[in-house]
């Protein structure tokens, strides 16, 4: 009788397991395409989880882990734009609205519904992902536009021709079975 239980808990607890993803090294790019500069700036130390048990995403963003090609732009980012030294996280939390088909090889679009929080400002976003389930992997790929008023991102006269008022944020997610 203790074989059997020991092993309906192990299925038991192996199953529940099997629906947690995480990766440290997600993805997550924005441009700004201005008339007079295009900025653009690229962080690859992103940490995504998802739960498929409870549908939930959610990401989180080390401001300063952004990469630029100017160092000065970095800069300016950092400690003009976002503050980061105040606000150093930013973060997205988030439901599937339907659960990818695991047993799929294709491509599937999935709506998700969530809360983008960028210096302390929560925001409302749906956006529609990539998935695709790969063996004990699942990848996500995507993009949505953020406005630079909706999150108190102020921009000085001087260089409000060389940035846009809309940025488009790309991501990739590569996210492991637990």
């Amino acid at each position: 009788m203790n074989k059997i239980f020991l092993f309906i808990l192990i299925t038991f607890s192996l199953s529940i397991s099997a629906q947690k993803y995480v990766t440290k090294s997600g993805m997550v790019k924005f441009s700004s395409d201005a008339p007079l500069e295009k900025i653009e700036a690229t962080n690859n130390n992103v940490m995504s989880a998802i739960d498929l048990s409870k549908q939930n995403v959610v990401v989180k963003i080390l401001v300063k882990s952004f990469r630029f090609e100017k160092a000065l732009m970095e800069e300016h980012f950092n400690e003009n734009y976002m503050e980061s030294d105040e606000f150093p996280n930013s973060t997205f939390k988030g439901k599937f609205i339907d659960a990818p088909d695991m047993n799929s090889n294709d491509i599937q679009k999935i709506k998700i519904e969530g809360k983008i929080v960028m210096r302390s400002i929560s925001k409302p976003l749906v956006i529609i992902v990539d998935v695709k389930i790969e063996g004990d992997a699942i990848k996500i790929d995507g993009k949505f536009d953020v406005k630079i008023d909706d999150f108190s991102i102020g921009i000085p006269s001087a260089v409000s021709g060389k940035i846009s008022e809309n940025l488009e944020v790309f991501f990739k997610f590569n996210l492991k079975a637990l």
